[in-house]
């Protein structure tokens, strides 16, 4: 199940968050919770 067809049919009650490493996968994610991580280890990339 992918997050854009979870938040097309409106979950009551459901946060939806993205964890990536990828900074700019993030800004284009409908997730409403953004989270990157890794930005240590792998310096953004």
């Amino acid at each position: 199940m992918t997050l854009s067809w979870s938040r097309q049919c409106s979950f009551s009650g459901v946060d939806f968050y993205a964890i990536n490493t990828d900074a700019q996968a993030l800004l284009h994610s409908v997730a409403e919770n953004p989270i990157k991580i890794g930005e240590l280890l792998t310096r953004g990339l």
